[in-house]
């Protein structure tokens, strides 16, 4: 009996020393000042494809919509038209986040046959032409991952109202089907003799059924 004591004893001093290894490893750990990895953006594609649509707001200076939403990896087809019906000359344009001012200012130097846009621009993730009145453009590309991305028109003196944000989620929001329709399934339940399933009350005039079991079969209606 004492040697089993001994053994009991020797196995908690064991465990008590692995334990503080692992906690005084941890507290190493905790003090690291490297940065966490950013996580990878989805692959092109993962998200599904998904269309939006975004026009200016007839003669006034500004998007119709000024939040768009997507999930991350989609491939993203956006059509933009310009709704006024004067000389005004509009664009889409998607910058990183916190870069549209940058965007801007470069293309402030450049000219209307530029979109008013410096080329292959690195903070520009996608754009549209410039746009006549009554002109629409469309165009594809991978949502970036998640996150918030402006989008502005950089005609010159434009940029301060025409704007908006798209919004990249991490997950695909889910769109219950058009149609519903039931599907019936069958299910089956049994209960033990002297369950309060199997004491249901009987019909007057009826004797109490002796089997050891009731089963009861029936269906119920899901829909998909």
């Amino acid at each position: 009996m004492a040697k089993q004591r001994m053994t009991r004893r020797r196995w908690l001093q064991l465990t008590g020393i692995s334990i503080a290894a692992m906690g005084l490893a941890a507290c190493g750990d905790g003090g690291s000042d490297a940065p966490t990895p950013a996580p990878n953006a989805p692959a092109a594609g993962s998200g599904g494809e998904i269309a939006l649509e975004v026009n200016s707001a007839g003669e006034d200076s500004r998007y119709d919509k000024e939040r768009l939403e997507a999930p991350a990896g989609a491939k993203i087809t956006l059509t933009f038209t310009n709704r006024s019906t004067g000389s005004k000359l509009f664009n889409w344009v998607l910058t990183q986040p916190e870069r549209f001012l940058q965007v801007v200012n470069d293309g402030s130097a450049e000219s209307e046959a530029n979109g008013f846009l410096k080329p292959n621009d690195a903070n520009v993730i996608a754009h549209t032409k410039l746009l006549k009145a009554g002109e629409s453009d469309t165009i594809t590309f991978d949502a970036p991952a998640p996150g918030e991305y402006p989008y502005i028109c950089t005609t010159p003196g434009y940029f301060a109202r025409m704007k908006g944000v798209l919004v990249v989620s991490r997950y695909k929001r889910w769109t219950p089907p058009q149609r519903w329709s039931p599907s019936l399934v069958l299910f089956y339940a049994r209960s033990e003799p002297g369950s309060s399933a199997s004491r249901s009350p009987s019909p007057k005039n009826e004797k109490p059924s002796t089997s050891s079991e009731s089963v009861t079969v029936g269906r119920i209606a899901i829909y998909k």
